[in-house]
């Protein structure tokens, strides 16, 4: 579990570049009518201080690659476990100024669980 008020984490990661015809035919396209139904935000864990992004695009392979640092504090208790968005990612390492016990991608999400 983390103690200290603010917490460095940063991952590299490797993206794949979507065309908009790519991504219109998994979600319906703009054509396509969705009903309104309500959605909340998820419960924060974490409030976000930076995010520093560097990002090297490769447009022959139609790639992204880059480093992301995020630092961030914990929101109301020690933050055990952090899950970030990381769809269309390969992440090759994950460091933080914490102790992390273990990191997996699971589908979407980046899960990162502290000692």
């Amino acid at each position: 579990m983390i103690k200290l008020p603010a917490l460095f984490a940063s991952f590299c990661f490797v993206a794949s570049l979507m065309a908009a015809d790519d991504w219109a035919a998994p979600h319906g396209g703009p054509a396509e009518a969705h009903p309104a139904t309500r959605q909340y935000a998820p419960d924060r864990n974490a409030g976000f201080v930076h995010m520093s992004l560097d990002l090297t695009p490769d447009f022959k392979q139609r790639t992204i690659a880059g480093a992301v640092t995020f630092t961030f504090n914990p929101i109301a208790k020690p933050l055990a476990e952090m899950e970030l968005n990381a769809a269309d990612m390969t992440i090759l390492s994950v460091e933080s100024s914490e102790k992390i016990q273990a990191w997996q991608v699971n589908a979407d999400r980046l899960v990162i669980t502290f000692a």
